[in-house]
């Protein structure tokens, strides 16, 4: 038994140093080559999610965004993927929407206050709708400026909340981290839709 224990770890270092040189030695593989040319250096575990959220600004937001069926696929379209996430990102605001609603409905602050939180109200519902129609021409195949402006309009609506509370000094928004949340999925989603082209 102990002559064999050398030639056991001799064994394992030898699989380990062949794994790492393979890994490195790797090539590169070049998604959508092009305008949006993205060079990804691809690991034994590297997924088709993996590889096009990576080209997002954040990856593992975009990532997590996606149901259990097209994390494992074998391979994922853009528009797959910009569908997902802005399904994702849609569940996301209704969830701020319904905080915010809350927040009005308990909370005994100033005019002001409340007006800012219908502000957020007003946007949330205008995102909403940017957003479904954003999924509408994906399926329909329908224009790609149009996407991109529906997702811009999105983001916007976001960031519009945060304006109001900024505008009144001295007033923080308790939406400010759910909307920040909001604001990295929706540029996840343009940055996606980008590669749908």
């Amino acid at each position: 038994m102990p002559s064999r224990l050398p030639f056991s770890l001799a064994f394992l270092v030898t699989v380990a140093a062949i794994l790492t040189i393979t890994t490195v030695e790797a090539s590169s593989v070049h998604i959508y080559p092009g305008r949006h040319h993205k060079t990804i250096n691809p690991t034994a575990t590297a997924t088709p999610v993996d590889a096009l959220c990576k080209q997002t600004g954040y990856p593992s937001l975009c990532a997590s965004s996606i149901g259990p069926v097209l994390s494992l696929a074998r391979s994922v379209s853009p528009a797959d993927l910009t569908t997902s996430n802005i399904q994702a990102t849609i569940v996301k605001t209704i969830q701020a929407r319904s905080l915010a609603t809350n927040l009005i409905n308990s909370h005994r602050g100033s005019k002001i206050y409340k007006a800012n939180i219908n502000v957020c109200l007003e946007n949330y519902d205008a995102t909403l709708d940017s957003l479904r129609d954003s999924i509408k021409t994906i399926r329909s195949n329908g224009s790609h400026d149009d996407l991109m402006i529906n997702l811009s309009a999105a983001l916007t609506g976001i960031t519009t909340c945060d304006d109001a509370f900024m505008e009144t000094p001295g007033m923080a928004s308790p939406l400010a981290q759910v909307n920040s949340v909001l604001g990295m999925s929706a540029k996840n989603c343009l940055a996606l839709a980008n590669m749908t082209r």
